[in-house]
């Protein structure tokens, strides 16, 4: 009967969506430490860090997947809610947007990344 019910629990890989009415989630995290690296998308660019989150945990690297879909939603909440999100002491950052760079490098540091299609026809 408890393997019944276990077999009926949601995964928790995932973080519940409830943060997601502040616009900011942090659907992966690292289990037992401090991640390496942060994944940052919105949209449907949230699917290419979730897979990149796996094949960098192959490779003793653990990652912090956050979805932003909103700059605006975001910067409108209060620091104790941004820190904790994006981790400040995380050096590492890595934002992937399927538009211009333009905005992320405020989220993602000038010493990160900003993975973006520059032009139209990629």
């Amino acid at each position: 009967m408890e393997a019944d019910n276990k077999m009926k629990q949601k995964p928790t890989q995932f973080a519940a969506t409830d943060a997601l009415r502040q616009d900011t989630d942090v659907l992966a995290d690292v289990p037992n430490g401090w991640p390496n690296l942060i994944l940052i998308a919105s949209g449907s660019n949230v699917w290419l860090i979730v897979v990149s989150r796996r094949k960098l945990q192959d490779h003793n690297a653990p990652a912090r997947v956050v979805s932003m879909s909103s700059w605006d939603l975001f910067d409108a909440q209060p620091q104790s809610y941004c820190d904790p999100a994006l981790l400040s002491s995380v050096r590492v950052r890595l934002a992937v947007a399927a538009r211009s760079s333009q905005g992320w490098h405020h989220y993602v540091g000038d010493r990160r990344g900003v993975l973006a299609i520059e032009r139209f026809d990629a």
